[in-house]
Order: structure tokens, then C-alpha cells, then sequence
């Protein structure tokens, strides 16, 4: 009870919202997502605290690696440490942690939920998915985007989704332009 309240009550203030986190809070924070890895809203807040001091961010994303790397059951930090990756164009990185993470992301009993509440998780989830789909043609794998497209297809959650959709045709349109051919699009 007492780190829900303190979790609650460091949540809204403004410092650590305008990217003012420090070692200490960091650290805080950190030991607060041991409890609990998933917990999206604390990996966002770690971010944003992280968000004007360089150093403190790229030891925040070597303990999200680290992490990943111990246990491999952490699809939040893993798309994380993917986009870091991404960020840095290290397309083959970014891909190896967001294998790791679609799994875990793309159960059709996990998308109903997450398109349905268009949280935080929901983010997360459309972020990975398009991030793979740029890996994949980064690295001219299109039979992966092929697979990745079928499996989406075949889930009735994701395949409704507008958001999705227009990434995954703005995504088989660059694939199409890049390779002169057309993949079979699954919708």
C-alpha cells in the first residue's frame, strides 16, 4: 500500500513530467518496476523523467536491455529496448527484442482487449507491430511482412482495426515500391 501511494503520488509531479527525474528517482523507480516489469504507465513515467538528460536515458535503456536479456517474458521493456534499437537504425537489434515482444503482444485473446481500451498498452502494441513491419522491409524480408500481415489477418481484432490498417497498407505500399512485386496482401 505505502508504494502505491508513493508510486501515485510522484506520478503527477510536474518535475518528473517535464523530464527533471534524477538518479534517485530513477532508481526509485526502477525498483518499483521490479515488482512489476509490465507495468507500462511506470516504464512511461521513466521515460518522461529521463526525457532532457542523455546520460541518465541511455542508462535507463541498458537496464531495460539487461532486463529483456535476463527474462525474456517482458514484452513492454522488450519493445522498449527495440525502438532504441530502431532509433539508432540497428534494424537487426530492433527486430531480435520485437520478436521477443510479438508473441506476448498478439494473442487474440490479449488484441481484443488492448484494441477494445485504446490505452497506453494499445500504443505500445501498434507502435511494435509497425516498427517490425519497417524492420522486416529494412532488412528485405518480405516473407516475414507477408507472415506478419496473414497473422494479423487471421485475428479479428487487429484485422478491424483502422489504425492498423492504414499502417499495414502504408506499410504494402513502401514493401511493393521497394521490390517491384506484389506480396499477396492478406486484406
Amino acid at each position: 500500500e505505502v508504494r502505491m501511494i508513493f508510486r501515485y503520488a510522484t506520478a503527477f509531479s510536474p518535475r518528473l513530467l517535464k523530464g527533471g527525474g534524477t538518479q534517485t528517482d530513477v532508481d526509485r523507480y526502477l525498483d518499483l518496476l521490479a515488482d512489476d516489469p509490465n507495468e507500462m504507465e511506470l516504464i512511461s513515467l521513466l521515460l518522461t523523467m529521463t526525457a532532457k538528460n542523455n546520460k541518465l536515458r541511455q542508462e535507463l535503456m541498458t537496464e531495460f536491455k539487461e532486463m529483456v536479456d535476463a527474462d525474456p517474458g517482458l514484452p513492454c521493456l522488450a519493445v522498449i529496448t527495440a525502438e532504441n534499437f530502431f532509433i539508432k537504425k540497428d534494424f537487426a537489434n530492433a527486430k531480435k527484442y520485437l520478436a521477443i515482444a510479438l508473441p506476448f503482444l498478439t494473442r487474440p485473446e490479449v488484441t481484443e482487449k488492448l484494441v477494445r481500451k485504446r490505452d497506453v498498452n494499445y500504443q505500445l502494441l501498434m507502435s511494435a507491430l509497425t516498427k517490425y513491419m519497417d524492420c522486416v522491409l529494412h532488412l528485405d524480408q518480405v516473407e516475414e511482412l507477408i507472415a506478419l500481415e496473414k497473422q494479423i489477418a487471421a485475428d479479428k481484432a487487429l484485422s478491424a482495426d483502422p489504425d492498423l490498417l492504414v499502417r499495414s497498407v502504408s506499410c504494402y505500399f513502401r514493401a511493393t515500391e521497394r521490390f517491384r512485386k506484389d506480396p499477396a496482401a492478406p486484406y
